[in-house]
């Protein structure tokens, strides 16, 4: 079995934006959002600025399921 580290890296940082959005107050759903966007924006620079590395949508999607885990935990335990 081969380990995905672009997995846990864009799991754990949108885990971690999510996370701290919501330990401040926010919305979990808008924690959410936010991981997203930024995964998002920072694939986008990655696409345009190639010395920054390669883009790859499943990162984005990582970042999401990142985001997912913690608005899920944000609604439980919240």
């Amino acid at each position: 079995m081969t380990r995905n580290r672009s997995l846990e890296v864009h799991a754990g940082w949108g885990y971690g934006i999510a996370l701290t959005m919501i330990y401040f107050g926010f919305a979990p759903a808008l924690g959410f959002i936010l991981a997203m966007a930024l995964g998002a924006a920072f694939e986008l620079i990655q696409r345009y600025i190639t010395r920054s590395g390669g883009d790859d949508v499943w990162d984005v999607i990582y970042t999401g399921i990142g985001g997912v885990v913690a608005m899920t935990l944000g609604m439980v335990f919240g």
